[in-house]
């Protein structure tokens, strides 16, 4: 299954950012694609990347931004926020990865023709 999975004290959560995710993210915080891998991060911010994460992770288009917050709180209190902000960037960077090294790949079966 994809994604990245989060333990909470009540349970585990699964979030995923795939392509559908990324664009929804990015339509929501109104910021572009380049925009979204790296600086900081308000706590806004934080809690709708969650939220989109949860919606594609979980398949449940239903979860609440509320929701993806007391989720939030879950997982701090079991871990810590940093762990958290870790997870939310592992997931976000396993979508960036993909695609660099699909794109790495591309140039090399260009220069080798293979």
């Amino acid at each position: 299954m994809l994604g990245t999975v989060l333990e909470g004290g009540v349970k585990s959560y699964r979030i995923y950012f795939g392509v559908n995710a990324i664009s929804t993210l990015s339509r929501e915080l109104g910021k572009s694609i380049d925009k979204l891998g790296g600086g900081d991060f308000p706590l806004d911010d934080l809690r709708k990347a969650m939220w989109v994460g949860l919606q594609y992770g979980e398949r449940n288009k239903k979860i609440t931004e509320e929701q993806a917050g007391d989720i939030m709180d879950d997982i701090i209190a079991a871990n810590d926020f940093n762990y958290l902000s870790e997870k939310l960037a592992e997931a976000m960077g396993a979508t960036f990865k993909s695609s660099s090294k699909a794109e790495n790949e591309g140039e090399q079966d260009s220069k080798t023709g293979k």
